[in-house]
C-alpha cells in the first residue's frame, strides 16, 4: 500500500509539472502571436520649423534627412518623375558658426534616388522657400514654385518665384527667352500681380486701378505654355473690372498664386 501511495503521488506531481509547463509554453505563444500582429509603427519624420524670418538665424535643424549644417529649410511634396508616387523637395541654407546662410540649396528625394544641387538665390534679408508643387502642363509631372526674391513696393511685400522642374537627376529652371520665367504674387493698394494656371498653361496676372475708389481696373493675362524647361509666350489679353469696393474677391487673383489645389497669397 505504501509502494502504491508513493507511485499515485510521482503521477500527480508529474501530471502537475507537465500541466504548468504546458500553460508557460501556451503563454509564450500567445504572447509572442500578439507582439507579432502589433508592430510598432515607424516614427513620423520630425516637421520642419518655419518660424523664420528674412535676416534672422537658422537654427540647426539636426535631421538625418538633410545635411547636419542645414538650417531655415521647407519643404514640399509633389511627383517630380511621374512616377505615382510622392517626392520631397527641400530648400535649405547651409549655415555659419553665426547661424546665419553662407549657401542655399535644394534636395529633391524621389522613390530612386536623392539628388542635392545649389540655389542661386537668397541675400542677407531674403531667404529663399519652397513654396508647393502642382501639374501646371498636365504631363503627369509636377512643377515646382520656389520663392526666390522678396520684392518691396510701398511698404507692401511682393514675392518672385521661379518654377523648376525635372531635367534628368537634377532640377532645372523654366526660362523665357533670355533668363528665368519670373512669376510674382502681391503687390500693393493700386496694384496687384498673380499667377494663374487655365487649361494646362501658365498665366501672369496683372490689374492696375484706374480710379480713386479702386473699383475701375485694368487687367492683362500672358499667357505661357510650358514644354520641358521652356515657358512659350501665346498671347496678352487684356481686359477691366468694374467693382463695388475695393475688397471685392473679383481682385483676390491678382494678388495670388493659384494653380490646381496650389493656393498661396503673397
Amino acid at each position: 500500500m505504501l509502494v502504491m501511495s508513493s507511485m499515485m503521488q510521482a503521477l500527480k506531481n508529474d501530471a502537475s509539472q507537465r500541466g504548468w509547463l504546458s500553460c508557460l509554453m501556451l503563454a509564450v505563444v500567445f504572447l509572442g502571436g500578439c507582439s507579432q500582429a502589433a508592430p510598432q509603427a515607424s516614427p513620423r519624420p520630425r516637421p520642419l520649423p518655419t518660424d523664420f524670418v528674412n535676416g534672422g538665424n537658422c537654427e540647426p535643424l539636426e535631421l538625418d534627412r538633410l545635411p547636419s549644417d542645414a538650417g531655415c529649410a521647407t519643404e514640399v511634396t509633389g511627383d517630380a518623375d511621374g512616377d505615382g508616387s510622392a517626392d520631397t523637395l527641400s530648400v535649405y541654407a547651409l549655415i555659419d558658426k553665426n547661424l546665419k546662410p553662407r549657401s542655399w540649396h535644394m534636395r529633391l528625394t524621389t522613390s530612386d534616388a536623392t539628388s542635392d544641387q545649389a540655389l542661386d538665390a537668397g541675400s542677407k534679408f531674403s531667404y529663399p522657400r519652397a513654396i508647393g508643387s502642382a501639374d501646371v502642363n498636365d504631363d503627369g509631372r509636377s512643377e515646382f514654385f520656389v520663392k526666390t526674391l522678396d520684392l518691396a513696393g510701398h511698404g507692401t511685400a511682393w514675392k518672385q518665384l521661379n518654377v523648376f522642374v525635372l531635367q534628368g537627376s537634377k532640377l532645372a529652371v523654366v526660362t523665357s527667352e533670355s533668363g528665368p520665367l519670373a512669376l510674382r504674387i502681391g503687390g500693393i493698394t493700386r496694384m496687384g500681380e498673380g499667377v494663374a494656371c487655365p487649361q494646362n498653361r501658365l498665366a501672369l496676372l496683372r490689374a492696375e486701378a484706374r480710379n480713386i475708389r479702386n473699383t475701375r481696373w485694368d487687367t492683362s493675362e500672358r499667357i505661357f505654355t510650358l514644354q520641358g524647361t521652356e515657358a512659350r509666350f501665346v498671347e496678352r489679353t487684356p481686359g477691366a473690372l468694374n467693382l463695388v469696393d475695393y475688397n471685392d474677391p473679383d481682385l483676390d487673383p491678382y494678388y495670388q498664386l493659384n494653380c490646381d489645389s496650389l493656393k498661396v497669397s503673397a
